[in-house]
């Protein structure tokens, strides 16, 4: 009976050492990539949730939020998921995530004050950040603002945590 306590004891803590922070991925897995915030670059403390600027969002995106532990909280984190498609170890081809036939009036007002105010966002992959801004002004016309409207990332394929020998 003892044994059978200490064998229970020691699923029980295995267990919980187990979460998203400790997984390893699967080939054509599921990889969750997290929506966070915006703000202007120079003041890093302004911020504001990701879909406050009139992002699409995709159709399989959720309103979910992700646990927050004491250091994201204190950061100010508000984690959603994205919607975004990324398999594990799959190549991924240029496909549209969602499309916007002409932005209103009123959103692209928004997108162009996020601009001039070089906003950046924040985004988080396997609880890695991935920033970048949100569009450029034009150099010859400082009254023309670009929206970046292609998000390109690169992640190497990690082999296996296994120590080197």
């Amino acid at each position: 009976m003892k044994l059978l306590h200490v064998f229970l004891l020691f699923a029980f803590i295995y267990g919980s050492l187990c979460d998203e922070f400790t997984h390893r991925y699967k080939a054509n897995e599921d990889v969750i990539i997290w929506v966070n915030k915006v703000g202007p670059y120079y003041n890093p403390q302004e911020t504001y949730m990701y879909h406050a600027l009139p992002y699409c969002r995709t159709e399989d995106a959720k309103i979910q939020s992700r646990m927050e532990g004491l250091g994201e909280a204190l950061q100010g984190y508000e984690l959603r998921q994205s919607g975004y498609k990324i398999q594990f170890g799959a190549g991924l081809v240029k496909k549209s995530l969602c499309t916007i036939d002409r932005l209103s009036e009123a959103d692209a007002e928004v997108f162009e004050l996020a601009i001039k105010n070089q906003y950046w966002y924040e985004l988080f992959c396997d609880d890695l950040p991935i920033w970048g801004m949100v569009g450029d002004v034009s150099e010859k016309d400082p009254n023309m603002a670009y929206i970046y409207t292609c998000l390109l990332y690169t992640s190497p394929s990690p082999r296996d945590r296994q120590k080197s020998r």
